[in-house]
């Protein structure tokens, strides 16, 4: 009878070193798939990192854009009507000589540069404006172009880019009507070309009172253009500024889950120091059991 006593005592210490021999085993197991689980959230925390800088620095292009075609448009704005105002002032009417400001006229006698240079001051404006677009153009095309597949499909037209951008010839002919001279290239290649002081004095010489409406009017035009460019920098702006607030939130979400499986893989590799010292503890018993018999 003891015998058998003793037989069901060593059996019954047996399958307790065995039960936390594989509790040990399972906590084991449970921190090795929660040391991955945590590698991949991690991973994927990183990627939302660079992703919401990513973010951050076009929202901060974007918004540096919004601001320099507020202080071109604000420049630009002031001196759109001031030169043309003296061309119209200094021009002789035959018809109308009410019109002409003689007494501005008298004063520019002492000095027969300065209606010259006013022309020119209207010329270089202009060019001004055309330099504006193009570098914005420019500036646009680098900022949109490198993230066309990410963030801006809406201006991928398949091989071509189609967004925001100023086409000066295209401005021009959709408003044809208002010009009287109807070729472009006088008041655009030509004028492109004007390096040497030469060819802005045959302009400047050229040039009928038609011309520098025309001149204005197209200047009118582009420089009004800039509203539209910036409003659509604007609308951008403020898609990847609601793209950063939610990548954001995911990343709080995948801090709380780092927090979670770090906390979890913590009490796994607790349970299995605890199953270990039970099962090596139980052992013990059992090798004192098998002793004393």
């Amino acid at each position: 009878m003891r015998r058998k006593l003793s037989n069901k005592k060593s059996i019954f210490l047996i399958i307790i070193v065995a039960i936390f021999t594989v509790l040990s085993y399972f906590f084991d197991q449970s921190i090795i798939r929660k040391e991955d689980t945590l590698r991949n959230v991690q991973i994927k925390f990183e990627n939302l990192n660079t992703e919401i800088s990513s973010l951050k620095s076009i929202s901060d292009q974007l918004t540096g854009v919004s601001e320099f075609i507020s202080e071109k448009q604000i420049y630009f704005y002031r001196y759109r009507n001031h030169f043309l105002k003296n061309i119209l002032l200094l021009t002789n009417y035959d018809e109308y000589p009410n019109l002409t400001d003689n007494k501005l006229i008298d004063a520019l006698i002492e000095d027969e540069d300065r209606e010259f240079l006013i022309k020119v001051r209207l010329i270089e404006n202009y060019l001004e404006v055309l330099e504006t677009f193009q570098n914005l153009n420019e500036t646009l095309r680098l900022i949109y172009g490198w993230h066309l597949d990410d963030y801006f499909k809406k201006y991928d037209d398949g091989d071509f880019y189609k967004g925001p951008d100023i086409n000066e010839q295209k401005l021009f002919n959709d408003n044809l009507d208002l010009f009287k001279e109807k070729n472009i290239q006088i008041y655009y290649d030509n004028l492109l070309d004007t390096i040497m002081d030469d060819q802005i004095k045959k302009i400047v010489s050229d040039f009928k009172l038609y011309n520098w409406l025309d001149l204005h009017k197209f200047n009118y035009i582009l420089i009004n253009q800039f509203e539209d460019i910036k409003k659509t920098v604007v609308e951008d702006s403020y898609h990847i500024g609601d793209l950063q607030a939610k990548k954001e939130d995911l990343r709080y979400k995948v801090i709380e889950d780092i927090k979670n499986i770090s906390s979890k893989k913590n009490i796994y590799i607790l349970a299995s120091i605890i199953s270990q010292i039970l099962s090596l503890l139980f052992l013990l018993l059992l090798f004192r059991f098998l002793l004393n018999r």
